[in-house]
């Protein structure tokens, strides 16, 4: 479900082009599987998500969750203005650590 490629020792994760309620079940499997010991520090990218509702932040928030019990983070980057808006109205634009484009983003973990 997400497609993933490593820069730098940090894992890069890229959703399909919607998360929510129909495939977040999937999306939390696919994420949550690639996080252990090794793939510890992840990077989002969201700059192809077009729509995403509140399972799909759910799918965000337990991935985050899981990354830092073993000791990591997930962080995001390339949120268009529309989910952007998102991020802002549910406040997860405090909970995670949001960058603008993904070089950004792999450069926040070195």
């Amino acid at each position: 479900m997400f497609t993933t490629e490593t820069v730098d020792n940090v894992l890069i994760a890229i959703p399909p082009r919607e998360l929510t309620a129909s495939s977040s079940e999937n999306a939390k499997a696919s994420l949550l599987g690639l996080i252990d010991a090794a793939n510890k520090e992840i990077v989002v990218d969201l700059s192809e998500l077009v729509f995403i509702d509140s399972s799909g932040l759910g799918t965000l928030i337990a991935a985050k969750k899981t990354a830092n019990e073993h000791g990591g983070d997930v962080r995001l980057c390339g949120l268009s203005p529309q989910v952007w808006t998102i991020f802002e109205l549910t406040r997860l634009d405090k909970v995670f650590k949001i960058f603008s484009n993904r070089d950004e983003a792999v450069e926040s973990f070195l």
